[in-house]
């Protein structure tokens, strides 16, 4: 997620390629955008809102919609003029925390690699 105050000053933002994993039952960074603003986190939209700025920032025109499994729903935009991908993982029934392969099989790191290995030489 965003802060608010990089929310309202968002123009300000240059393409740039964008992994989100969120949680849906996470209270500490809720999805929906109701994180308290106490220590100036919180006020941002629903994490929808946001990725769809940045899937028009970078000029995403194609997506692909993947179930790696029963509690992860991903969606990758990509074919922007500068090849700047934004993919977006909700994953369901989980806190705060980082979701282990042990607990339903989303293990986060190879996906992590998988991006960040895009933008590496």
């Amino acid at each position: 997620t965003m802060p608010g105050y990089s929310w309202e000053n968002r123009d300000m933002f240059v393409p740039t390629p964008l992994l989100q994993l969120s949680l849906e039952d996470d209270e500490t960074v809720p999805i929906d955008g109701s994180m308290d603003t106490t220590g100036g986190w919180g006020g941002a939209p629903h994490m929808d809102d946001i990725i769809e700025f940045w899937t028009e920032l970078n000029g995403t025109t194609e997506v692909e919609v993947l179930n790696p499994n029963d509690h992860t729903v991903g969606q990758r935009y990509t074919g922007g003029p500068e090849d700047l991908d934004v993919w977006y993982y909700k994953v369901d029934g989980f806190p705060h925390d980082v979701p282990r392969k042990g607990w339903d099989g989303t293990d986060p790191f190879p996906l992590m690699w998988e991006f960040f290995s895009l933008y590496t030489d």
